[in-house]
């Protein structure tokens, strides 16, 4: 059993920062004291820099593809991962751990900090990395990395003792405890050869695996002929003596190696884990590790190293449900965890402020996060994220609407325009309702370097939204702006459709929809309506639900270059869209 006796360093990671490994030019990412979320487009570097910190704590050997390598293909001769070592608690280190950093605690202010860097160099035969680590004087921050010069403190060696004090465990996204079970040093393995069993008790089950074991070869007659015939074996070799036949490993060391894991399935067999999918058998590992890390975690050491575990995308086969209850187990393993996910549940589910977004810029990529809102403001804006799903914080451009109708029309419009689904360009359309009820999630895609549009109703509403948003986001806002596109004066959507003249579409998309007959019957006693007052009265009855049939019968309307009718100020909001798509930076 783990030993609860041992006291436990007190520290934690406060930051990273990889320079030149593998798609990391230079980045610094600061930890959460307990669930640091990493998300982002595929290739930002989330999984690089896991690696990055293997690397760093002596988890796993650097190669030559580990060099960054720039647009132009001249790959850098080394990289540097720097780890900033923290108090958990307060600003002073205690004593235990003053008695193992000694002179390479520094402090800045009233706060002590350690830093070690590892630097990985091409050796002299051009094919090998070799990495070398040292305490490093100064800290050149998160908020501005730039021109901060870091030297070596000299006579102070980063030796196994000072490593040991934090407990590194990297689950890779292939993770399978099925696998694990077959190894011997593995967490599985190590967790079972601590048995917990006293001598006596040994000997005592020992002896009764080989009484039974003899009861099987006594009573099975195909067993007895094949002891005879592997007898032989003495007649041919003189070397080997008696040849005998164990059904059962005689031997608890043995036995404990044979343990499996049984499921038994609701109205089902009782099956081992090996026949189970790949998502029982992720999650399998993932719960042994947390056993590991409360039984075996830094048993050698007379202290309870820090525990920091990284998880390589967590949801991995697992349906959405469980992808949320993944994070539940994850909540529950103490020390610091940092998690990389594609998960919108899982996104949707965290904190924002634990969120760290890899996102490309001109210069690189680039690590954003979010934490200026606080009280009111923050609840709504988390509102908002779970109505999304999450999936804001995986998308290339987040255009915000203010209706339900606009929300199911403008998706088929984009279909046409870029001839492929919104979502497979990372495009996300959000539903706020009402735009001034936005501005919260729009703080949090500008905090997080996510480019954003709005699509605007002309009326005295859409215009006071337009200043509420930018007085949170420090920006004047008006109709011209670029990350505006606003409708004509006093026009709601709808409104806005009819006054370009699609009528006709309107009542073939209401048609299609609700039947042939559905705009006879509603034009029936209503001779004192024209057409655009009787289009509007169906609309505002029924909104909500048609906005995706009109959208597709306008579509079926053929411009003047004979290519299907995508409304002036919808065609505008799509063609800003390219332009960041394009150049991936905001307007």
């Amino acid at each position: 059993m783990a030993d609860n006796s041992r006291p436990s360093v007190k520290m934690r990671i406060g930051a990273v920062r990889v320079t030149g490994f593998r798609a990391l030019q230079d980045v610094c990412v600061t930890l959460e004291p307990h669930i640091t979320v990493l998300v982002g487009e595929n290739n930002t570097g989330k999984s690089a820099f896991l690696e990055a910190m293997a690397t760093a704590l002596g988890q796993r050997r650097p190669v030559l593809d580990d060099l960054y390598i720039d647009a132009q293909g001249n790959r850098r001769k080394e990289f540097h991962v720097d780890l900033l070592l923290i108090p958990a608690d307060g600003d002073s280190f205690e004593d235990q751990l003053i008695s193992i950093f000694g002179n390479a605690i520094l402090r800045e202010g009233d706060h002590s900090y350690v830093a070690i860097r590892t630097t990985g160099s091409v050796g002299a035969d051009r094919s090998n990395i070799y990495p070398k680590r040292c305490f490093i004087g100064g800290w050149s921050g998160c908020e501005n990395i730039d021109d901060i010069e870091v030297v070596e403190i000299p006579r102070e060696q980063v030796t196994e003792r000072h490593l040991s004090t934090i407990s590194f465990a990297l689950l890779e996204a292939s993770r399978d405890l099925v696998d694990e079970m077959q190894k011997r040093s593995s967490r599985w393995g190590r967790l079972l050869a601590q048995r917990d069993l006293d001598p006596e008790t040994v000997d005592e089950i020992e002896e009764q695996l080989q009484e039974i074991g003899n009861s099987i070869l006594n009573q099975s007659p195909l067993l007895g002929r094949l002891v005879t015939r592997l007898d032989d074996v003495q007649q041919t070799i003189p070397t080997i003596g008696r040849v005998e036949i164990e059904p059962l490993p005689s031997r608890i060391d043995d036995l404990t190696r044979a343990t499996d894991v049984i499921i038994n399935t609701p109205e089902g067999p009782k099956l081992p884990l090996r026949m189970h999918g790949l998502g029982s058998r992720s999650l399998a590992e993932m719960m042994v590790y947390r056993a590991f890390t409360d039984e075996l975690s830094g048993i050698d050491e007379p202290y309870t190293p820090h525990l920091l575990a990284c998880f390589e995308e967590p949801e991995a086969h697992l349906h959405p449900h469980a992808q949320r209850a993944v994070m539940n187990i994850i909540a529950k393993i103490n020390g610091q965890c940092i998690v990389t996910t594609h998960s919108p549940q899982i996104g949707s589910g965290v904190k924002i402020k634990q969120i760290r977004l890899f996102r490309y810029a001109s210069s690189g990529i680039k690590i954003r996060y979010s934490d200026s809102l606080k009280g009111e403001k923050l609840i709504k804006a988390r509102r908002m994220i779970e109505k999304s799903q999450g999936q804001i914080f995986f998308a290339r451009l987040v255009i915000v609407v203010e209706g339900t109708t606009e929300y199911a029309s403008l998706p088929v419009f984009a279909q046409a325009y870029w001839g492929r689904s919104p979502e497979s360009k990372g495009v996300t359309f959000i539903d706020a309702g009402s735009l001034a009820g936005a501005n919260t999630l729009i703080k949090i895609l500008e905090d997080l370097g996510i480019p954003w549009l709005v699509f605007v109703d002309g009326d005295e509403q859409g215009h006071k939204a337009l200043k509420t948003i930018g007085n949170i986001v420090d920006k004047l806002l008006i109709p011209d702006s670029q990350e505006v596109v606003i409708l004509p004066c006093e026009l709601n959507y709808e409104q806005y459709l009819i006054s370009e003249g699609l009528q006709e579409p309107i009542k073939q998309g209401i048609q299609n929809l609700y039947g042939a007959d559905a705009w006879a019957k509603h034009i029936r006693n209503k001779p004192q309506m024209t057409e655009d007052q009787l289009i509007k009265k169906f609309l505002k009855a029924r909104k909500g639900s048609y906005g995706s049939s009109i959208a597709e019968a306008i579509l079926c309307t053929l411009d003047k270059d004979g290519k299907p009718y995508i409304p002036e100020r919808v065609l505008e909001l799509l063609k800003r869209a390219d332009h960041i798509l394009e150049t991936r930076e905001p307007l």
